[in-house]
């Protein structure tokens, strides 16, 4: 008994498991498109958006992590990402200052059933004193 011939490489039913070099060239892992700096550095009172974007087959999903790849929760009010992918710190009154938020690493990753991807490390920064001093005191 022959094979069926499939036009397309998306089966109702999966009986026997075929390679067909046509469906797999559409598949991709994930790559970078807007790749996050590697230095963030914001005032208190402004914020900071950091993008972070990828493509693949199929489309990967993005997430952060810290600079040890825990992933991270969205913390209301100070920290959160979006679903396009960038990291999102809030304006922040001073005395909401929080060095595991603030001052800390971050990594963006990208994946999708072909694979994931992490981006260099991001060295966030933010506070009411952003000076040229900070700038040189903690990325030189």
């Amino acid at each position: 008994m022959p094979f069926p011939v499939f036009n397309s490489c998306h089966f109702p039913y999966l009986i026997h498991v075929i390679f067909i070099p046509e469906c797999a060239q559409s598949f991709r892992g994930p790559s970078f498109t807007k790749e996050p700096p590697n230095k963030v550095v914001f005032h208190n009172s402004s914020g900071a958006i950091i993008p972070c974007h990828a493509t693949g087959v199929p489309q990967p999903t993005i997430h952060w992590t810290k600079g040890d790849w825990t992933r991270l929760p969205n913390i209301p009010g100070l920290r959160h990402s979006r679903q396009d992918g960038s990291l999102v710190f809030q304006p922040f009154r001073a005395e909401e200052y929080r060095q595991d938020i603030h001052g800390a690493v971050y990594r963006c990753v990208a994946t999708n059933s072909f694979g994931s991807i992490g981006s260099t490390e991001v060295h966030v920064r933010g506070g009411k004193e952003v000076s040229n001093y900070i700038f040189s005191k903690y990325f030189h």
